[in-house]
């Protein structure tokens, strides 16, 4: 219960009753641990309460001595007649009284700060709030002990639910790790068991990749892969061993194509502890390449002919970073791997009559037409090509400019012995590159591979200036032939329409791929031949197959391997032993 209260005490000025904002937070503000002394609060005499405020109005808890300007003669003057407005009634002062004392009982109850009860519109109440608090503030027996204060409650509490806001991991490099399946390797051991102590060779190893569920075309690169650069014919592997390996392999990679990739690093490299690298190089797939002409029966009478089964590997090299590797540096990662399907190809070819139909990477009649249109340039069969023997490609399809721009590009700054030398020639290699670019424009390397033959200051941009100097030649071309053309502007005006570029001066890579308009963009400036076939004909074929980026050169080696073989009788499909002695009659190779 509240005492008997003498509100005459309470007219106070309203000018003496101004508090600077922060000493009011801090009366508002502060915690009374005791729970019972609300309760026996008893006001006698409004005068003692004064006095203990009168005494201590310069506590650090009311206020602070260098910031406040307010004097204790003010706070406790009497009213004068400079007050703007009269003092409060009394009933408004009691309802204030009764509504801090709820505040109070409320933060016991329900252990949060009270806010604060100051009303704007009333200036003198707040004097009566202040002397409220700062007489609490004196009688309270014990204060809140922030230093003893068990905080480790709380962080759990906050562990708790910052646990419920945690992002899943999303990003699986090496693939999504699933519960390890042991449930192969006794099937593994029954069929190590098979053999004299429990040692097996690599022509039996692809039953071991069936065992764990790989395609048979695995079975060499998991005895590569666990034996490393030592190997030999004879060399074998006990269960213990390649059980071992298995496993530690599997633990850390989840998936096929973590994997493959895996399993084609070790295979190559004699440290298999220092190089843990997460991509592939060309030499990488080399062992596979050699093990599918060993084992896949489609290649039968190609494993006769030795010489060109390196011929035949660096070809499928090729092809295998064109289309899987998305970058330039010569390197496939793991997510091109997993996003390509070379692996679901990989699967399939021990089924027979599988890889020639097959035209992405492993075709043999592919490789057919690639070596023969290679051998029918290289005249002196030095296995490289020069500019001059370029110049014979197509039936001189290409512009001199161009080749001087193919030749540039390609000519590798290279070190020999230790001194640089510049090669002025293309290999093979770089020969299969070529062919790929030019009669498949429509894939995104294509694109990439001639935007880079036209873009002469290598800005990213092709201008007015760089479209006229290669289209030039291309009406040199048509008027030795006498083919009627169009202007150059009109040519470019046309050109700019069918891209429609982002920029009204020059056009990006970018601009070109969004188009898909690449091939007839590029044959503008490329290919005097193709330039002609589709400047005739009444309108480009609309028509886009579903796989349009390997049917177009899929359709151009089976032509080309007609015209090559006529004595097939229009079949695409001949027998590997008619293709082999076609190869070796080719001026038995010049050897």
């Amino acid at each position: 219960m509240i005492g008997q209260l003498d509100l005459s005490l309470l007219d106070t000025s309203a000018e003496g009753l101004k508090i600077i904002e922060n000493n009011e937070d801090n009366f508002l503000y502060e915690h009374n641990d005791n729970r019972s002394f609300i309760d026996n609060i008893k006001l006698d005499d409004l005068n003692d309460l004064s006095g203990i405020f009168n005494d201590n109005h310069n506590d650090s808890t009311f206020c602070k001595n260098e910031k406040s300007k307010v004097s204790s003669d003010i706070l406790t003057s009497p009213r004068t007649q400079l007050s703007p407005r009269p003092p409060a009634s009394p009933r408004s002062k009691i309802n204030m009284v009764n509504k801090l004392v709820e505040n109070v009982h409320m933060m016991k109850d329900e252990s949060h700060i009270i806010t604060s009860p100051r009303r704007k519109e009333d200036e003198a109440d707040e004097a009566l709030i202040v002397k409220m608090y700062a007489s609490m503030n004196l009688t309270s027996p014990k204060k809140c002990d922030f230093e003893n204060y068990d905080y480790q409650s709380v962080s759990k509490l906050v562990d708790v639910e910052r646990s419920k806001k945690e992002i899943p991991k999303f990003y699986h490099p090496l693939g999504f790790s699933t519960k390890s399946d042991n449930s192969n390797i006794l099937e593994i051991k029954n069929i190590f068991s098979k053999y004299p102590g429990n040692e097996m060779k690599i022509n039996d190893f692809h039953k071991i990749a069936v065992a764990l569920g790989k395609p048979k075309t695995w079975g060499g690169i998991l005895f590569k892969g666990c034996i490393g650069v030592d190997y030999n014919d004879d060399v074998t592997i006990c269960y213990n061993k390649f059980v071992t390996y298995w496993i530690e392999l599997i633990s850390s990679n989840h998936d096929d194509a973590a994997q493959f990739v895996r399993l084609l690093v070790d295979g190559a490299n004699k440290n298999k502890e220092e190089n843990k690298r997460a991509f592939l190089i060309p030499s990488d797939f080399k062992f596979l390449l050699q093990y599918i002409i060993n084992t896949i029966e489609d290649l039968d009478n190609l494993r006769e002919a030795s010489f060109f089964h390196e011929l035949y590997i660096d070809t499928v090299t090729v092809r295998i970073f064109w289309r899987v590797c998305r970058f330039w540096d010569g390197k496939i990662s793991i997510e091109e791997i997993r996003k390509s399907n070379f692996l679901s190809i990989l699967e399939t070819l021990h089924e027979k009559g599988k890889l020639d139909n097959e035209p992405y990477y492993f075709s043999y009649i592919h490789f057919y037409v690639i070596y023969c249109k290679f051998w029918d340039l290289d005249d002196n069969h030095d296995m490289r090509i020069s500019s001059v023997d370029m110049k014979k490609y197509g039936n001189g399809a290409l512009t001199s400019r161009i080749i001087e721009r193919i030749f540039l590009i390609r000519n590798y700054h290279k070190h020999v012995n230790g001194f640089p030398h510049y090669d002025t020639t293309l290999s093979y290699t770089e020969f299969v590159q070529f062919l790929l670019a030019d009669e498949n424009k429509r894939h995104f390397k294509s694109m990439e591979y001639w935007f880079r033959i036209l873009d002469i200051d290598g800005d990213g941009k092709l201008s007015f200036e760089e479209m006229e100097y290669f289209h030039e030649d291309i009406l040199k071309e048509l008027n030795l032939q006498g083919i009627a053309s169009n202007s150059m502007d009109d040519t470019l005006c046309s050109l700019f329409d069918m891209i429609r570029p982002s920029n009204d001066y020059y056009i990006t890579l970018a601009d070109i791929k969004r188009s898909k308009m690449g091939a007839k963009f590029f044959n503008n400036f490329v290919n005097v031949t193709k330039f002609i076939e589709q400047e005739v004909s009444e309108c480009e074929v609309s028509f886009i197959r579903e796989d349009n980026d390997i049917a177009e050169w899929d359709d151009y080696c089976k032509t080309e391997y007609q015209s090559l073989t006529p004595e097939n009788d229009g079949k695409s499909e001949v027998s590997d032993e008619h293709e082999i002695s076609s190869l070796n009659s080719t001026e038995e190779l010049g050897f």
